[in-house]
C-alpha cells in the first residue's frame, strides 16, 4: 500500500514502492497475472524463472498517485482487490471497528481507466465484513455481488476474490470457490503448483526492508524481522 500517512506496518511511501519493484527487476522476477497464475496451477502454461504477482487489497484512491504511475513507467501491473459497495467511498469497514482514520477509495471512473491501461481489478466482498461472521444467505451474496458489480462495470471476466481481513473457514472458501477461480488469504508464504487456488499465500513488504529482507519475502513468504514483531505484538499489554 504506498502511501504516506496511516497504517504502518502495511504502508510503503512511493519511493519504497520504486525501490522494491526496481528490486525485482534487477533480480529478473517475471511479473504475472492472476490469469498467468491460473494457467500454470491448471497445467495449462508453464512459469518460467522467478515469478511474482503484485496485488493490493481495498482500492485506495492514492494508488493512482503513488503506485500506478511507477507501475506503468515500468510497463507492468498489479492485481486490485476492490470492495464493490465503496467504489468512490471509504474505508467504512475500519470505521465500524473502532479505526479514527477514513480514506477515500478509487471511483468506478478511475478503476475503469485503469483497467483500460492494463491494471488487472478484482473482487474483495460487497461491504468488506468478516465472512465466517454473516448467515450463508449474506455470505453468498457478499461473494456473487462482488463479482457481478465488477463484471458489469468492466465488461470482463473476474476470476480472483480476496477474502475480507484474511478472514477464512471451510463454509467461506467453500462458497467463494463456487463463484471465483483463486482466492488470496493474508497468510505468509509463496504459492507453488500444489498450493490450494482458494489459500492463496502471500506477504507484505515492510518500509523498513533491506535487500536482504526481500530475498526472504520472494523465497519464504516472511522475514525473521515480521516474527519478531508478531511475537512484540502478543506481548504489548491489552
Amino acid at each position: 500500500m504506498p502511501r504516506g500517512d496511516s497504517y504502518p506496518y502495511l504502508t510503503v511511501s512511493s519511493d519504497q514502492f520504486r525501490k522494491q519493484i526496481q528490486w525485482l527487476l534487477d533480480h529478473q522476477y517475471r511479473f504475472i497475472s492472476t490469469s498467468d497464475y491460473l494457467a500454470f496451477h491448471q497445467g495449462n502454461a508453464a512459469l518460467e524463472g522467478k515469478s511474482v504477482l503484485i496485488t493490493f487489497d481495498d482500492a485506495y484512491a492514492d494508488l493512482d498517485e503513488n503506485a500506478f504511475p511507477i507501475l506503468k513507467e515500468h510497463g507492468l501491473s498489479a492485481t486490485i482487490f476492490v470492495v464493490t459497495s465503496q467504489m468512490n467511498g471509504t474505508n467504512v469497514w475500519d470505521k465500524n471497528r473502532g479505526w479514527a482514520h477514513s480514506f477515500p477509495l478509487l471511483s468506478k471512473e478511475r478503476i475503469r481507466h485503469w483497467a483500460d491501461q492494463g491494471i488487472e481489478f478484482a473482487a474483495h466482498s460487497h461491504t468488506h465484513t468478516d465472512l465466517r461472521t454473516v448467515p450463508k444467505s449474506v455470505l453468498e451474496e457478499e461473494v456473487l455481488r462482488s463479482k457481478s458489480e465488477l463484471e458489469s462495470l468492466l465488461e470482463r471476466r473476474i476470476i480472483a476474490f480476496a477474502y475480507p481481513f484474511g478472514a477464512y473457514n471451510d463454509s467461506v472458501r467453500d462458497a467463494v470457490s463456487k463463484v471465483f477461480e483463486l482466492a488470496f488469504t493474508s497468510n505468509r508464504g509463496v504459492n507453488k503448483k500444489l498450493t490450494d487456488r482458494y489459500q492463496l499465500r502471500r506477504t507484505a513488504p515492510y518500509h523498513s526492508d533491506a535487500d536482504f529482507e526481500m530475498w526472504f519475502r520472494v523465497h519464504i513468504g516472511w522475514t525473521p524481522a515480521d516474527r519478531l514483531r508478531n511475537l512484540r505484538n502478543r506481548l504489548k499489554p491489552r
